[in-house]
């Protein structure tokens, strides 16, 4: 009766082994062939070339290829749809163009490109949407850089009335309105200077604003709202 017992132990042992060994077989030949689809998939590269507008010539058209003064470091980033990084570079101004390597084949990416001081401290920035990655070179070709603004307080609830400072990261013509409408070039402005101060007296109030310097170099509009607390 004993020997019986054991022979019917091994004979599930043996069977449940084999299943085993089975399943793990069949999960190492998926593994493999995913890694061998995403290993085929290949990668690229971006390169790009900036341009910037002069702010020692705000009113006129002139565009730069040489970083203007305060600009140190050249940063370029590439996301994916998620915002996820897939690879950087970081250049001397000097340079006045950058590459980054080794970016997976894809599409829908976002390309950063970022004008540092020598504190990292970002002046200039531009953002190209939708790029698609190829193997080979992908060149971007030229990328217009462009002064931040900043709001401060930024949007939210206040007691009103407020005074409300829109700061340009370098020296520019700040563009804004307080009605909602996107501002254009020939809505309220402030020129010649990294800031301005206007007060926020009712609730809600929608302000639109951009730097701009030549219109090689404008900011893209941002938007801030304001209610009363």
């Amino acid at each position: 009766m004993e020997i019986k017992m054991n022979s019917i132990y091994f004979k599930i042992f043996k069977r449940s082994f084999l299943l085993t060994t089975f399943i793990i077989a069949i999960a190492g030949c998926g593994s493999s062939s995913s890694n061998s689809l995403t290993a085929n998939n290949g990668t690229g590269s971006i390169t790009a070339k900036l341009s910037w507008g002069s702010p020692n010539a705000i009113t006129t058209a002139k565009t730069l290829y040489k970083a203007p003064d305060g600009v140190a470091r050249i940063q370029i980033v590439v996301l994916d749809s998620n915002r996820f990084s897939l690879g950087s570079g970081d250049f001397a101004a000097s340079l006045g163009a950058g590459t980054v390597d080794n970016i997976p084949v894809g599409s829908g990416y976002y390309v950063e490109v970022r004008g540092l001081d020598s504190k990292s401290v970002m002046i200039y920035e531009n953002i190209v949407k939708n790029v698609t990655i190829n193997v080979g070179v992908n060149d971007l070709g030229v990328i217009k850089m462009a002064p931040i603004t900043t709001a401060n307080p930024l949007g939210g609830s206040y007691t009103m009335p407020f005074d409300l400072k829109l700061t340009s990261s370098v020296p520019a013509t700040i563009y804004y309105t307080t009605n909602g409408d996107d501002p254009t070039t020939s809505s309220r402005r402030e020129t010649g200077t990294n800031q301005l101060t206007f007060s926020i007296y009712s609730s809600p109030t929608t302000v639109k604003f951009f730097s701009f310097i030549n219109y090689s170099t404008r900011e893209v509009t941002k938007t801030e709202i304001y209610r009363k607390l």
